[in-house]
């Protein structure tokens, strides 16, 4: 049985937001940073995203571990006090989450639209007999997944970019001049993005920022997870000493010549680099310590397994209110064996009646006398008794 509970919502928001400040760490110390590598980052970003996705209880897996008293009084006035006869502050919350899903969701498809019209509208095609159609096409070659790919200009574009998923285009500023080597960087760049399938993870974290739009600490988590697929781009493109410098010299480059930072908003884009220091700073930092050891495999090993223990432990153990205000709960008093009982729904979730009247339902009945009688959904009140 799985059930979406306050409970489960709170659950998933610790363990999630721990993860994301120890990547607020990790990322603001790099001899850290190039100890754990890119596995265990991403290993972290995964499960943060994960846990988020999934903020449910598995009810025949969960145990309870009760608040202190001070903390449950809380809890229980965010769920328990109604207003009429169903409505409390935690389902005015859900109500305010969930417009604000559709707004973002609007905003976002509304914002993909226009910025695919403006690609069809004022990119061109590079002439096959430009240096860069040259060497894409070489590219293209070595690597034949890669023809679905078209390779254009973009007046509003201050750094190469690759857009799309299905048909993808690399876009390339129109007034940036390139060498051979700078445009073998940048488009080999571009095309390990749609090789690593990089847009579908990228992809994923925008629809997490927009279910979860009022924590602010989803947009670090987006900039890092965008910052680990640069990286991995990035070794995975430089293999030795000259090759790294002269790679790095190609982001300083193009670095160079945005001016300001961009205002292309598509989410379904990779950026060659941005104007940002910082991001740079760790990019360089990453691709070119070689005296910084990173941790043994097995230290890596053990981390990601504490990593995974924690994750299935925050499903396991679940904190959960001990205190019921008998202000908000005026009938606890009447119920009797006679009087009440309980009718469990397919969510997990209980109906309570009192003499055949349907008078709450509630999350969690284990507050509750464990005399009163408890049916199934399918049991109908006037044949229990």
């Amino acid at each position: 049985m799985i059930r979406f509970s306050f409970s489960s919502f709170y659950m998933s928001m610790i363990f999630s937001n721990i993860v994301i400040l120890f990547l607020y760490i990790v990322f603001k110390n790099q001899k850290l940073m190039i100890k754990l590598g890119l596995p265990i980052l991403s290993g972290a970003v995964l499960a943060a995203m994960l846990r988020m996705v999934l903020p449910i209880e598995f009810l025949f897996l969960s145990h309870n571990i009760y608040f202190p008293k001070a903390i449950s009084k809380v809890i229980s006035d965010i769920v328990h006090p109604y207003f009429g006869d169903h409505f409390s502050f935690w389902s005015f919350v859900k109500i305010v989450w969930i417009v604000g899903i559709i707004l973002f969701i609007i905003r976002y498809l509304k914002t993909e639209y226009d910025f695919h019209k403006d690609i069809g509208h004022y990119s061109k095609k590079i002439p096959e007999s430009a240096p860069a159609y040259q060497i894409f096409k070489q590219i293209q070659e070595e690597f034949p997944k890669t023809k679905c790919i078209e390779l254009r200009t973009f007046p509003f574009a201050q750094s190469p970019f690759i857009y799309g998923m299905h048909n993808p285009y690399i876009l390339l500023p129109e007034e940036l001049e390139l060498d051979d080597k700078q445009l073998y960087y940048i488009l080999r760049h571009e095309i390990s993005h749609h090789l690593h399938h990089d847009f579908l993870l990228k992809l994923g974290v925008e629809f997490l920022c927009i279910a979860y739009w009022w924590n602010p600490l989803c947009r670090f988590l987006k900039n890092k997870a965008d910052m680990i697929l640069e990286m991995r781009i990035d070794q995975t493109i430089s293999k030795d000493s000259d090759q790294r410098l002269e790679y790095f010299e190609c982001l300083l480059f193009v670095a160079n010549h945005i001016s300001e930072p961009s205002k292309l908003k598509s989410s379904r884009i990779i950026s060659f680099c941005d104007k940002s220091s910082i991001t740079l700073k760790q990019r360089f930092e990453m691709l070119m310590d070689t005296k910084t050891q990173p941790f043994s495999n097995t230290k890596k090993y053990i981390f990601l397994l504490f990593l995974a223990l924690s994750f299935i432990l925050s499903y396991v153990f679940i904190f959960e209110a001990s205190y019921i205000d008998p202000s908000n709960n005026s009938f606890d008093n009447i119920l009797t064996t006679g009087n009440s009982y309980f009718i469990e729904k397919e969510d997990g979730r209980y109906d309570l009646y009192i003499d055949r009247k349907y008078v709450i339902t509630e999350d969690s009945i284990e507050y509750y006398s464990e005399d009163i009688p408890i049916y199934r959904e399918e049991v109908k009140p006037h044949e229990t008794h």
